[in-house]
């Protein structure tokens, strides 16, 4: 069984709240190697599923696509999902990468992390100066 629910909260209380949601575990039966079926203990799995929004200067927005290479989901019937979000945020589509990373990237845990762009949204300038 899945719950999905958006959380809101102080960050080091939503921390707070799924560690204890992680320590609880449940009765659950499944079947051995010799197709017997046991009954085992399993950890309630909680699987954040966050909008964040990543801010910096417009002219480094290159730099930051090849750090997080935002695609479309794994699953593509996110995608639409996703196309429907941008559109009610009033963002943009995500550009592809043009530009291979140079550098060593600095965001090491990529490999475990999916990132499906949903859009990007332009600063206002005043005086020429963006306004993050």
């Amino acid at each position: 069984m899945h719950l999905y629910a958006f959380v809101r909260g102080q960050d080091d209380k939503v921390f707070r709240m799924i560690q204890d949601c992680q320590a609880v575990y449940f009765p659950y039966k499944w079947r051995n190697e010799n197709g017997e079926v046991e009954e085992r203990a399993i950890q309630m799995g909680v699987r954040p599923i966050q909008l964040y929004e990543f801010v910096f200067p417009e002219e480094e927005l290159e730099r930051v696509l090849s750090y997080l290479h935002p695609t479309g989901s794994w699953n593509k019937k996110y995608n639409k999902f996703l196309t429907m979000l941008r559109k009610l945020l009033g963002l943009k589509p995500v550009p592809k990468v043009k530009t291979k990373l140079e550098q060593a990237n600095p965001i090491r845990a990529l490999n475990y992390v999916e990132v499906a762009g949903v859009g990007i949204k332009k600063d206002r300038y005043i005086d020429g100066i963006e306004q993050l």
